[in-house]
């Protein structure tokens, strides 16, 4: 994975950062495709994500959405958020 993101970030001109966690294997043709597009490809099966801050790419795990459910105790109905 860290191999595909250099030649793609070379390729495009755009400096970049890599969290450590960034890691897997990826194979993909891409052909005459904007790098954001190229890197929703490539990322979203691995569960990564990026950011673009100043114009430099950073790569990192996907923040997980909180899953939300609904406790029912017998007269009550709640709702909340669980961290994971």
């Amino acid at each position: 994975m860290r191999v595909v993101l250099r030649a793609m970030c070379y390729q495009a001109r755009a400096p970049y950062s890599l969290t450590p966690e960034v890691e897997g294997r990826v194979s993909a043709g891409l052909k005459q495709v904007r790098l954001q597009d190229a890197l929703h490809v490539v990322l979203k099966p691995l569960s990564l994500s990026y950011r673009i801050k100043s114009g430099k790419y950073y790569v990192t795990v996907a923040a997980r959405e909180p899953q939300r459910v609904a406790i029912r105790q017998p007269g009550t109905t709640r709702q909340g958020r669980l961290p994971f």
